[in-house]
């Protein structure tokens, strides 16, 4: 077994669905690949840590909206435009963290390409004109 195997395996293996030759193989291989050893460690702390969460209920209407999204029939006006203003409102945060970051690369490379150096007692009439 090589770890392209164990990988494939996993989850039959934490599923306890392996039996016989296939889990003798992925057993020997989990005692001698230390890096698969610490793939399954991982997989299995994070499954307690996931039991752990508390269950949470679906917004309402996700069912509709999934099933409305994945069927053939074409969604009426209205509904586009209403799934087209909730998928902005889930993306406003993204959109304002980028726009900052366009606006602070923007004004920094203005003020460092274009923006005249302060010169203590020169007047801004006296600098050169900067031409490309």
């Amino acid at each position: 077994m090589n770890c392209n195997d164990f990988e494939n395996q996993l989850g039959d293996y934490l599923d306890n669905h392996l039996s016989g030759a296939p889990l003798d193989a992925f057993e020997q291989h989990r005692r001698q690949c230390p890096l698969c050893a610490m793939l399954l460690e991982n997989v299995k702390d994070s499954m307690v840590l996931l039991r752990q969460l508390p269950e949470v209920e679906p917004p309402a209407g996700l069912a509709g909206r999934i099933i409305a999204a994945t069927s053939d029939a074409p969604a009426k006006p209205l509904q586009r435009l209403f799934s087209f203003f909730h998928l902005e409102r889930e993306l406003v945060p993204h959109l304002l963290t980028a726009a900052l970051v366009v606006l602070f690369v923007v004004s920094a490379g203005y003020n460092f390409f274009f923006r005249q150096p302060d010169v203590p007692g020169a007047s801004r009439a006296a600098a050169p004109a900067w031409s490309p």
